[in-house]
């Protein structure tokens, strides 16, 4: 694992260019980034707003795809998808358009 170089807040302007450990979050970011910046990213990718760097680029790529992915699984079977995510206390809402 890397350490950060001196950049300002990732929860305020993103992960950093030129940053090694900002660029392994940027990797895995479901699996590296605090759910506050998750929340930002997902927000991010549904809003279509651009990334503040390359590194947030690649983690919105990232969540975008893990979003498509869960998308794709609750369309194949949605009553085992979310039989799996009561299991894992996730709580489903409808959404009415």
């Amino acid at each position: 694992m890397s350490t950060h170089t001196v950049h300002e807040d990732i929860h305020t302007h993103g992960l950093a260019d030129g940053c090694d450990r900002c660029m392994e979050h940027a990797e895995n970011p479901l699996r590296d980034l605090d759910d506050t910046v998750v929340r930002d990213l997902m927000q991010r990718v549904i809003n279509d707003e651009p990334p503040r760097s390359e590194h947030e680029r690649i983690a919105m790529f990232h969540v975008k795809l893990a979003l498509q992915q869960a998308c794709r699984l609750a369309w194949i079977n949605p009553v085992q998808f979310a039989k799996y995510a009561k299991q894992h206390d996730v709580h489903l809402i409808a959404v009415v358009k």
